[in-house]
């Protein structure tokens, strides 16, 4: 959740932060929170002096996308939140030149967001990363699934998980590096497409194992467990 505020924050855009049912209804003791932990990430902020004798122009062009974000009442600046398309200053404008640049604008925003996701490296390594079965995930899955890990290492299978704290954009470096000794990978989902393994598949033009839950009914480590052990008959 901190992470989802910084990226909103740093790079003004909307963040969806997608939580499953079972996490908002389950009873679980956890650990304290390290509040040492949790950093600000602060705005980029309108600083008149360095916009010399021009006007203020909240949608400036810039490298990465962002504009400099004037606070209401600041001196020089105006606070402006424009739903059209519009110039630099705001003013609405309609022409197809001014739409496309905006556009490349907005997309240099999530370019930049990658790299603040692989800089925080945000995601979670579980298992044996020389293992030839995967597992990719997302979500309150990653219990059962840490459980299964566990119970198949224990009977002498080697189980290596992925599981991305963010899917758009996709961290599709890590994931491909998590990819390359992977023989099969399964990826369990909490709904009846296998919405992530479409993503996956897309992204990265291999086969995923699709383990689907739909019923309403979180997944069990039994569950988990006996996918492996299927997919691992395959590959012997």
């Amino acid at each position: 959740m901190i992470h989802a505020f910084n990226l909103t924050e740093k790079y003004q855009t909307p963040v969806i932060f997608m939580s499953d049912q079972d996490m908002a209804v389950r009873v679980q003791t956890i650990e304290p929170f390290d509040l040492s932990k949790v950093f600000h990430e602060p705005r980029l902020l309108y600083n008149p002096s360095a916009n010399g004798a021009g006007p203020y122009e909240r949608y400036t062009d810039t490298e990465s996308g962002v504009s400099p974000m004037a606070i209401p009442g600041q001196s020089g600046g105006q606070y402006i939140a424009e739903g059209l398309e519009h110039f630099p200053s705001g003013a609405p404008n309609f022409s197809v030149e001014m739409h496309s640049a905006n556009m490349r604008k907005r997309a240099r925003k999530l370019q930049a967001a990658l790299e603040y996701i692989e800089l925080h490296e945000m995601w979670e390594h579980l298992g044996d990363p020389k293992a030839e079965l995967g597992i990719i995930g997302w979500g309150s899955t990653i219990g059962p699934v840490r459980e299964a890990i566990q119970s198949c290492a224990d009977d002498g299978i080697a189980v290596h998980a992925f599981y991305p704290k963010a899917l758009m954009p996709l961290p599709e470096k890590p994931i491909a590096e998590f990819l390359k000794n992977k023989k099969t990978v399964i990826v369990p989902e909490m709904n009846y497409s296998g919405q992530l393994a479409d993503i996956l598949r897309g992204a990265f033009l291999r086969p995923f194992v699709k383990l689907n839950s739909y019923g309403g009914v979180p997944f069990t480590a039994r569950e988990i467990v006996q996918s492996i052990r299927e997919e691992y008959a395959k590959m012997r």
